[in-house]
């Protein structure tokens, strides 16, 4: 076993060198003595001793109080005092240098030997005490969650990085503070103070886990949802010494959670509006049909005119409210087209203050260079009105409504301060209100499918809803900030597009007479209320109209006519032969017919797959006479080109 170096200090050399010769003849190493405090700083810091024997009483300008601070500032390396004077002054300022021992002259052999043992042993093992203590503060703080320790009384003993993070308190700050004022918890529900499990564990000694409905107020004022358990800790006697918190943020966790819920909102009431849509529209078709067809043949201020006006206005107000089903839960079919939203915002002015009442000002503003989006105009009007009217029931004393479309570039650090977002180029439509604004609570509930403000049949709750989903359909994101009574800001980004501005398709007046110049329609509709009024529309326009109520009925019709048909209307959606299947049963007869389709099916991907390209004649139902005629001119007018596109196979 290697010899244990120490080093003595003593100024009197008989005792000194008296010292030394025990130490010797007892195993120690001893190499040399020193007389002052100085030459005791400058050997220990060249010998490295691993003890120093240290007179409290030297000569020269430190004593041996003053020589231990040094020599313990520099190193670790206990030191044991040696003194004729033990009052208890000394005694006192002997003990602000944490010595390992005190040594009475004159010495006995035994008592040295066993005064340096106890202090090499009580140096190892504190030197063993720190180093776990060390590991376990580099481990706690090392851990990816918060935690925090308090005594028996709940006054903290320790706080980790995390934990300094969500509390917003530094550990020297948490240090002896009661455990409440660091980790104040509410109910997440009824924002009213969580039950107390920390007081349970110190009181009960039993450890809890709580993992839902819990915030954490911290510092910053920021509510954090958090997942925490609490346990008592223990002395070995068993006693409770204290308890430690370990807790971990969970608020990005929960908001995945709430976006997943609000997805699956998104998809049940898509699924539910989809699957009645097509029996729902063909049943408003008949309805807005009927109802036109009457009041074409009434007097304006006819009662009974007045009576067909409620029920097309009734029937126009349940397709509007279809469209927002579907738009919502982005069913609705689109017809995108490249375009520039200040343009078709500033378009609106005149419809909006009209909506808008007088004691509200509306400004809109665009730049001349603005990019172009791709988007669809009727769900770019839809949109704007939505949230002009949201803003008008926001401003009932009046206000400012302002509309402000600009051109924006976001980098990936800018993309990441707003939810959904990414980085890119983007055309910024700003709407801005001076209203009553809403509270945080609020601002995270706008967006869901019913949820209104409102009073009792004042709103569906889907004007935000539909505005939401008509962004994401156009592969947009949406930012709101809003403060109660300071108004409210919507932000809605669409993507850049390459694309050249549409052009505007040539109006063709709906036919008010027969413009049939002696044309045959063959009607395929397996819904006779559409089917009749459809045929009834065309024949008082001067069609020719054979009627169908299924694909079979279409080609026997086709065999006995041939080439007299000048047009087929097929609904997409028939049992056994589908409109689809139809036209192509029609192209292996070696014939390319012009083709209107209608559908009130409302899955935007099978309607393009079925109607075989862009180029090919589309009607959505519901329509009205008029859109019906002017839809069947329009195709005519353009049969040859939709005839090339049937040959093409799309």
């Amino acid at each position: 076993m290697e010899k244990k170096h120490i080093l003595i200090v003593e100024d009197e050399g008989l005792i000194a060198k008296d010292l030394q010769s025990m130490l010797k003849r007892l195993g120690y190493h001893v190499p040399t003595t020193v007389g002052t405090g100085e030459l005791a700083i400058q050997t220990a810091a060249t010998n490295r001793p691993d003890l120093i024997l240290m007179d409290i009483n030297l000569r020269g300008q430190l004593d041996g109080v003053q020589a231990a601070e040094a020599i313990n500032a520099q190193q670790d390396v206990p030191i044991v005092f040696l003194t004729a004077n033990s009052d208890e002054p000394t005694m006192q300022r002997a003990k602000v240098t944490d010595p390992f021992g005190f040594m009475i002259k004159p010495f006995e052999e035994r008592s040295i030997q066993a005064g340096i043992e106890m202090a090499l042993y009580k140096h190892q093992t504190n030197r063993q005490t720190r180093a776990r203590e060390q590991w376990l503060s580099v481990t706690l703080k090392s851990i990816a969650d918060g935690v925090i320790t308090t005594d028996h009384e709940g006054r903290v003993t320790f706080i980790n990085r995390v934990a300094e993070t969500l509390t917003g308190r530094t550990h020297s700050e948490a240090l002896g503070r009661p455990y409440v004022e660091l980790f104040p918890i509410i109910d997440a529900t009824t924002r009213q103070t969580a039950p107390n499990l920390i007081d349970a564990a110190l009181r009960e000694g039993v450890a809890r886990n709580h993992v839902n409905h819990s915030l954490l107020l911290g510092r910053d004022e920021l509510a954090r949802h958090i997942e925490y358990s609490v346990a008592p800790i223990r002395s070995d006697a068993g006693l409770i010494t204290g308890c430690v918190i370990v807790f971990c943020d969970v608020t990005e966790r929960r908001q995945l959670e709430a976006e997943l819920r609000q997805s699956q909102k998104l998809e049940a009431i898509g699924k539910l509006a989809g699957s009645i849509a097509h029996d729902f529209n063909n049943a408003i078709t008949a309805v807005m049909g009927y109802s036109s067809l009457i009041m074409s043949r009434l007097t304006p201020g006819d009662s009974l005119h007045d009576d067909a006006s409620q029920i097309l206005r009734a029937a126009e107000h349940s397709a509007r409210l279809t469209r927002q089903l579907l738009a919502f839960s982005r069913k609705e079919v689109l017809h995108p087209v490249s375009l520039d939203l200040g343009v078709a915002v500033q378009e609106m002015h005149g419809l909006l203050r009209r909506l808008i009442r007088e004691n509200i000002t509306v400004s809109i503003s665009a730049p001349k260079d603005l990019w172009l989006i791709k988007s669809d105009p009727g769900q770019i009007e839809q949109l704007v009105l939505n949230m002009a009217v949201n803003a008008r029931d926001a401003m009932p004393a009046g206000g400012l409504l302002h509309l402000e479309a600009k051109n924006v570039t976001l980098t990936t650090e800018a993309a990441a301060t707003i939810k959904g977002a990414r980085a890119g180029e983007f055309v910024c439509l700003k709407i801005a209100d001076t209203g009553t604004g809403m509270s945080p609570e609020i601002i995270q509930q706008i967006f869901e499918p019913f949820f209104t403000t409102k009073g009792l049949d004042k709103g569906t709750g889907l004007g935000l809803s539909t505005c939401e989903g008509i962004i994401r359909q156009a592969a947009g994101f949406i930012r709101v900030t809003s403060r109660v009574g300071m108004g409210t800001t919507f932000e809605v980004y669409f993507p850049r597009t390459a694309e050249a501005a549409a052009q505007e398709a040539v109006s063709i007046d709906a036919p008010t007479t027969n413009l049939s110049v002696g044309e045959t329609i063959l009607l395929v509709e397996d819904e006779e209320a559409v089917r009749m009024l459809s045929a009834r529309i065309l024949e008082d326009l001067g069609y020719v109209v054979l009627e169908a109520g299924n694909g079979f009925e279409a080609l026997a019709a086709l065999e006995k006519h041939g080439t007299s048909v000048d047009l087929i209307i097929t609904d997409l959606v028939m049992p056994e032969m589908s409109g689809r299947e139809l036209v192509e049963n029609i192209r292996a007869a070696n014939s390319c017919p012009c083709v209107l389709f209608i559908s009130g099916y409302t899955d935007d991907e099978i309607i393009k797959d079925a109607v075989f390209g862009a180029e090919v004649a589309f009607l959505h139902k519901p329509f009205t006479p008029d859109v019906l005629a002017k839809k069947v001119r329009e195709t005519l007018l353009d049969q040859s080109k939709l005839t090339g596109a049937c040959l093409a196979g799309a």
